[in-house]
């Protein structure tokens, strides 16, 4: 029996360890989002969330309430997100107090119409950032994670969180136009890395706190939008 028990734990670990390279390697595989792409970018994240939750639900034989998708917890995890949520508009208005953030060279670079910006607010970030990201690394892998204790689901989904983001601003530099050094480009790359963990930590606070991946994905949402309105103010 401990032979086997000892089997199941290096098979789990091992299928952790195939989504979490599958997951680095997704922004990869997917085409920049663009004006004429970013639809069905969007539809896609969200079917690769859903196949996510089945192949834990179907194949690894997860329960929903261990993703964070209990209707029983929905409601609580939807206030704690929502509370958390506030602080976003609190450090967006905090980095608008400060000169050295407002004279960045590259906001003019991502300036929106006010119609985009209407798009990302209800379709884009909802869909496409914070339910598709949320799902996958709060809802599967934080669920794969819990299984091996509450320290390993909030810093090592919280990690991946962060290195899954690597891509995405090498991409937001490259689209930026500006001509960095190497250095420079490492420099907002690891930053833009430890942030993104940071943030990952407060998300996945929420989910363990209330057991739902909803209260994370309402945060995500409202940090997203906070962000986005930021860029059309300064752009």
């Amino acid at each position: 029996m401990p032979g086997i028990a000892r089997e199941s734990v290096r098979a789990h670990r091992l299928h952790v360890a195939v989504l979490a390279v599958l997951l680095l390697a997704y922004p990869s595989l997917m085409p920049a989002p663009s004006a004429r792409l970013d639809a069905l970018f969007v539809i896609v994240n969200v079917g690769v969330a859903a196949l996510l939750v089945l192949w834990a639900v179907k194949v690894m034989g997860f329960a929903p309430s261990e993703l964070g998708l209990s209707k029983d917890t929905f409601r609580r995890s939807l206030l704690l997100g929502g509370v958390v949520g506030l602080i976003a508009p609190a450090v967006a208005f905090g980095l608008t107090q400060w000169d050295t953030f407002r004279e960045m060279p590259w906001w003019g670079e991502f300036a929106f119409t006010p119609q985009f910006l209407v798009y990302r607010v209800a379709f884009r970030i909802p869909l496409g950032t914070a339910f598709f990201e949320e799902v996958a690394f709060r809802g599967v892998v934080f669920g794969m994670l819990l299984r091996q204790g509450k320290g390993a689901a909030i810093w090592l989904s919280s990690a991946l969180f962060g290195l899954y983001h690597v891509v995405p601003t090498i991409r937001l530099i490259d689209s930026s136009g500006l001509q960095l050094s190497r250095t420079e480009v490492i420099a907002l790359v690891a930053g833009g890395a430890v942030v993104t963990f940071l943030i990952g930590l407060v998300f996945a606070a929420v989910r363990y706190k209330s057991r739902n991946v909803a209260g994370p994905t309402l945060a995500h949402w409202m940090a997203d939008v906070c962000a986005t309105l930021l860029v059309f103010a300064l752009g």
